[in-house]
């Protein structure tokens, strides 16, 4: 018994041993074992198939912590805050080639922001003209003794003459314009009919033959046209105001006619005189232009005039000396003058390349020699008037309005 009872516990342990060696060897169902215990196998790829690699997670960036301790003294741990990306930044965008008129400064015209490459451009003005002549004076004759009437020319009211200018302009860079202007200020016409006397001299020392109280119509004709030729440079210019300077030449010609028609009391009797004044001359210009809006501009140009006039006079009369036939004078004078001319404009633009004008001028000549004022009764005993050269100052207002084209 006790062997066998010592053979059993022996076959126990054996037993014991076997299960422990055959246990990890046996089958366990998944939902027994641990989650963690063994990872799920990688799927089988083939090959060939593209191998996606997962992107390296972001990490924070380093900020090292402020030292606000004082001297010797260790840091406190600090919160690490988030960093804030900078804004993207805007892209400049690349400049326009057409400029829009409301995108014009308050006091730029659109014209001077239009681009030209080069920038070489014509301009035409067209514009009409209204203007007004010195009336003539003196009188018809020598001068009479006191109680008597002379026919006097002062009663010749010259009317508004209509005319017209046309400029023609071309701009060479941004500095330098060429101008042509062409004036045509019109024809002056004042008559007026009187019942008077006139004297005459048989020679210049002689007493004054006063005729008998006679009837005529006394006319009197002014007509005035120009031409000038100009280069203009800008020496200053910013966006609302301009300063411009200039050298040019220029000729005036102004003819005058006096006439003593239709005489009663003193029949067949005619008298003529007509005065040609031509005054050429070279001008020094100066010019002020003000931008008051994008639209809308004011410009001041003075000139001054300096050169010679020249006068050709001519006389015809019929029995008002001497009751003798037709006679002829002619006389050629000249002399150096000086004009004087200035004006103040404005330019209203509907577009960049259209715009209306106006303007006041007022020019100023001297050496100017006028019909009635050139007629000599003092020396009869030559059987007719003669001429003798006698000037004056005359003066001319005009305005202007028109439209002017940029090409």
């Amino acid at each position: 018994m006790d062997t066998l009872h010592q053979r059993l516990r022996g076959s126990k342990w054996l037993l014991w041993v076997g299960l422990a060696l055959l246990l990890p060897a046996l089958p366990v169902a998944a939902e027994d074992m641990p989650p963690d215990l063994f990872p799920p196998a990688a799927p089988q790829m083939a090959d060939d198939a593209p191998v996606d690699t997962p992107p390296a997670p972001e990490l924070p960036p380093a900020v090292p912590p402020a030292d606000d301790g004082e001297p010797g003294e260790a840091s406190p741990p600090h919160e690490s805050s988030p960093v804030v990306p900078p804004p993207p930044m805007e892209a400049v965008p690349a400049p326009m080639e057409v400029i829009q008129p409301e995108d014009v400064t308050p006091c730029e015209p659109i014209v001077m922001r239009r681009r030209c490459n080069p920038c070489n451009r014509w301009d035409f003005t067209l514009e009409g003209a209204l203007s007004l002549f010195d009336d003539p004076e003196g009188i018809l004759g020598e001068p009479l003794p006191a109680g008597t009437t002379p026919f006097d020319w002062g009663l010749n009211e010259l009317d508004e003459a209509f005319g017209g200018r046309v400029t023609v302009g071309y701009s060479v860079g941004r500095r330098y314009r060429v101008e042509g202007r062409f004036t045509w200020l019109g024809e002056w016409e004042g008559s007026s009919r009187q019942t008077a006397q006139f004297g005459t001299r048989p020679t210049p020392t002689a007493a004054v033959a006063v005729s008998p109280a006679l009837t005529s119509t006394l006319t009197s004709e002014t007509e005035m046209w120009g031409g000038e030729l100009n280069v203009w440079r800008t020496i200053r210019a910013d966006r609302c105001s301009q300063w411009d300077v200039g050298l040019g030449a220029r000729y005036l010609r102004i003819d005058d006619t006096a006439r003593a028609t239709n005489w009663t009391g003193f029949p067949t009797a005619d008298l003529l005189s007509e005065a040609e004044n031509g005054f050429f001359c070279g001008q020094i210009c100066g010019a002020y232009r003000r931008n008051m809006s994008s639209r809308f501009q004011v410009s001041f140009v003075g000139k001054v005039l300096l050169g010679g006039m020249s006068r050709d006079l001519s006389e015809s009369d019929t029995r008002i000396v001497t009751g003798g036939p037709t006679a002829n004078a002619v006389l050629e004078e000249s002399d150096f003058a000086v004009g004087l001319e200035g004006e103040i404009g404005a330019l209203w633009r509907i577009s960049s390349r259209f715009g209306v004008t106006a303007s006041y001028s007022i020019l100023y000549v001297t050496e100017v020699a006028r019909a009635n004022e050139i007629l000599d009764f003092s020396q009869g005993a030559t059987g007719s008037v003669q001429l003798q050269d006698r000037t004056d100052s005359v003066v001319v207002h005009s305005f202007f309005f028109g439209f002017r084209v940029d090409l």
